[in-house]
């Protein structure tokens, strides 16, 4: 590319190029145009000083002057110079040169100000009003070269201080809020080299928004980024250090500033620049802010980059998580940096001692990125950051390392590709330490870590360990991952089997409520494992009987069964729960051999006296015809098979006086008198021996036999009134019947009067007595007629309940 060139002078209407007299454009480029004209009419003349004028002050003291402005998608440098008077003998005649362009590239990488004394500026009229166009790039003059500006700096007394407030004040020119900068100054050169100075610390963008003039009378006035004034040439010069706080001031003459709060970035970049070599700094400079938005914040990109270009040592605010994250951005967004600048993070972060309380999920995901990236020489370095962290604080770090694993993305599980051996065998021994120093709970998370790492390790290199794992794993059930993130699963499940085999076998409680609480139940999936034949099995099967449905239990018991070779039921009856007689049944059927043992026969009777209570004897039905039962069971079967005997004899003896059968009744088992109670009150009510009656309900106090007395009652009269009758006619009028006995009958027959039909029934009843009965029976029904009468009347149906409708209160 190449500038359009542009010459402004006095000219005669011959070497004009719009053939006018006077001051014109002398000479221009073909491709210069009226727009360019117009933005260097209005913007880019020079402008001689009336004062030096007017003392006729000598054309080469004349100050020069040097413009650049950006007029729209254009980009505008001028030099302009005092040509002293006109062809009518006239002051004022001046000579301005500007180059323009609108291509930034043909500015780049030198910054506007760097090209005052770049040799293209011309000096003098040209001999045609034809002016070829300037080639890109323009030579950068040697004190204008880094080099020079950086020489000129430090050479500067107070640089420390005055350099930040400078750079401050062009970052708040190019920054939003575009704060002017007026600058005093004599010499332009001194001016122009500082601007250029600044210049090199900002963005070449924002360079290029940044108009400027040295010099303007209106340094105040004129719409400038940065207003150049020559304190002796200008009228009511502006004092730099009293200008109010919309504009910032800086005087070249005496290094003083307006009140400038340096920020942050200004000071780094000053103390880069004034410490270190210029290239280097400003290369820091310029990193720092390519790395600026993929990066936390703009300390975090000026940090890394000072690091990796100026070799500043990682301060004690600098933290290897920090460095990770940005390693992993640079790789991600800025990958051609990598090769010169990834391996100086990647060892800084290796450089680091960790802490227990330090993070590793930041280093863990910078190594899937780098690895997913193909930069595998800073993965393996942060890898074996990593690595010294776990071996330093196993427990700590190296379990919270575990867990990023764990929760991490797929994307982010690729494993390390180690580049030399030296490395590879360093990481498998910091692994080997991490191992032999973690705690039990710790060899789980880090077994979950080894896939990540690529190392190539073998069971045989772990096995210790994971035998300690083991042996956790057992009092623990959900230590291990089992969806695949643990190294060597299947040798570990392996182990497990037998270990967990002979702690159920000893009788381990804690693995034998873990196994009944359900905790091991995804060991049923386990391949290879036979039901029938393990002890682990048949504690998983006890586990799934609990837990299944109670219509499910027994059948599932009994499949059980059916196949355990030598089953263990106390694996399915632990201790201190109360059995389930149903399912005790089941086993009864199942495995006889078990009520040998005198803890299964106490279970037994125990759930006996359950069902008991709940008027069943099936359980003891089911015993009570086996042979070699224990002494208590035996027994038990005894009482009940002779409870039974005298239930019968008691039908069969009813009329006799007196009935020898009822004291036999008073020596039966009271849990057999329980049981049997309605029974009892059933043939009690038939019995002639009234006296051998009561003697029995006093001896015994079977008091719960009232209600069932009142019930038979009752029913006796329901269903066989004409043959009940005489027998209710005897209870109630012989004075050896108990008489709490009498009254529950007495109650039970007023209360069967009172239903509709039923006295009508009683009367009836009384033809099929004799003379004697009969006349008791009609007294009895007409003294319970007339007491039930007495009693306020019960209404016959339950008043209806007002209906609601739903959601109403």
């Amino acid at each position: 590319m190449a500038f359009s060139s542009l010459l402004y002078t006095e000219a005669t209407v011959d070497r004009s190029v719009h053939r006018r007299e006077g001051m014109q454009f002398q000479a221009e480029s073909a491709d210069a145009t009226p727009e360019m004209e117009q933005a260097v009419l209005a913007h880019l003349l020079y402008r001689p000083n009336q004062g030096l004028m007017a003392a006729d002050t000598p054309i080469d003291e004349h100050p020069l002057s040097f413009c650049y402005y950006r007029v729209r998608d254009h980009y505008y440098l001028a030099t302009g110079r005092y040509a002293g008077r006109d062809s009518r003998g006239r002051a004022g005649n001046q000579l301005t040169h500007c180059l323009v362009t609108g291509a930034p590239d043909d500015i780049r990488p030198a910054r506007p100000a760097q090209l005052f004394r770049s040799g293209a500026w011309l000096t003098r009229p040209a001999e045609s009003t034809r002016l070829e166009p300037v080639a890109a790039p323009l030579h950068v003059a040697e004190e204008y070269q880094p080099a020079a500006l950086h020489a000129m700096a430090c050479a500067q007394p107070g640089a420390a201080e005055f350099l930040p407030k400078l750079l401050t004040a062009f970052e708040e020119a190019a920054g939003p809020q575009r704060k002017k900068v007026v600058i005093s100054a004599v010499d332009p050169d001194q001016a122009i080299r500082w601007i250029a100075l600044a210049s090199l610390f900002l963005d070449l963008a924002d360079v290029l928004e940044l108009s400027f003039r040295v010099f303007t009378e209106a340094p105040l006035e004129e719409d400038l980024s940065i207003a150049v004034f020559h304190p002796g040439l200008t009228r009511s010069a502006p004092v730099i250090e009293a200008l109010p706080a919309a504009l910032n001031g800086i005087d070249l003459a005496t290094f003083r500033t307006s009140p400038i709060t340096p920020s942050e970035s200004a000071t780094t970049y000053s103390r880069w620049f004034l410490e270190y070599d210029a290239f280097d700094a400003l290369e820091a400079i310029e990193l720092g802010r390519r790395w600026q938005p993929h990066l936390a914040s703009p300390a975090v990109a000026t940090t890394m980059a000072g690091i990796v270009c100026l070799g500043r040592p990682a301060g004690p605010e600098t933290e290897a998580t920090g460095i990770a994250e940005a390693l992993a951005a640079v790789s991600a967004h800025e990958p051609d940096d990598m090769d010169e600048y990834g391996t100086v993070l990647a060892e800084t972060v290796l450089s680091l001692p960790p802490a227990a309380s330090d993070d590793p999920a930041a280093l863990h995901r910078a190594v899937a990125v780098l690895s997913r990236n193909r930069h595998h020489e800073a993965a393996e370095a942060v890898a074996l950051a990593l690595l010294e962290g776990a071996r330093l604080y196993p427990d700590t770090y190296g379990v919270r390392w575990a867990r990023a694993v764990h929760r991490s993305d797929p994307a982010d599980k690729t494993r390390v590709r180690w580049t030399s051996s030296d490395s590879q065998q360093r990481a498998l021994r910091l692994l080997t330490e991490t191992m032999a120093a973690a705690a039990d709970s710790a060899l789980a998370p880090l077994f979950g870590v080894i896939p990540t790492l690529g190392l190539g390790i073998r069971w045989a290199a772990v096995q210790e360990h994971g035998a300690r794992l083991v042996q956790y794993w057992c009092t623990h059930p959900d230590a291990v991952d089992r969806a695949g993130g643990t190294a060597f699963y299947a040798e570990l499940e392996a182990q497990l089997w037998p270990e967990l085999e002979t702690r159920v076998r000893a009788g381990d409680d804690a693995v034998r409520r873990a196994m009944m609480a359900g905790e091991w139940g995804w060991l049923h999936a386990s391949a290879g494992q036979d039901s029938s034949a393990t002890a682990v099995a048949a504690a998983l099967t006890a586990a799934a009987v609990a837990a299944a449905p109670p219509e499910r239990r027994g059948s599932l018991l009994a499949g059980y069964l059916r196949t355990a070779t030598a089953p263990d039921w106390t694996l399915f009856f632990p201790a201190r729960r109360r059995p389930e007689p149903e399912l005790l049944g089941v086993w009864v059927a199942g495995d006889r051999a078990a009520l040998r043992d005198p803890a299964f026969a106490e279970l037994v009777e125990a759930a006996i006296d359950q069902e008991f209570a709940r008027g069943s004897a099936e359980l003891l039905d089911q015993i009570a015809h086996l042979n070699g039962l224990p002494e208590a069971l035996a027994d038990l079967a005894r009482e009940y098979a002779r409870t039974r005997r005298i239930l019968h004899a008691l039908d069969d003896v009813a009329e006799q006086i007196p009935n020898p059968v009822l004291q036999d009744l008073e020596t039966v088992d009271h849990r057999f008198r329980y049981y049997y109670r309605a029974a009892i009150a059933d043939r009690l009510l038939v019995q002639n021996d009234l006296a051998g009656v009561d003697r029995y309900l006093s001896a015994t106090r079977s008091y719960e036999l009232r209600e069932y007395f009142h019930y038979h009652t009752t029913q006796h009269l329901q269903q066989g009134l004409r043959d009940f009758a005489h027998r209710l006619v005897y209870l109630c009028d012989s004075a050896e019947t108990s008489p709490w006995m009498r009254s529950d009958v007495q109650r039970a027959f007023a209360d069967w009067l009172r239903k509709p039909g039923n006295r009508r029934r009683a009367l009836d009843a009384a033809r099929h007595l004799d003379r004697q009965h009969g006349a008791l029976w009609n007294a009895l029904v007409d003294k319970l007629s007339d007491e039930r009468a007495q009693l306020p009347q019960q209404p016959r149906k339950l008043l209806s309940m007002p209906k609601f409708r739903k959601g109403q209160h």
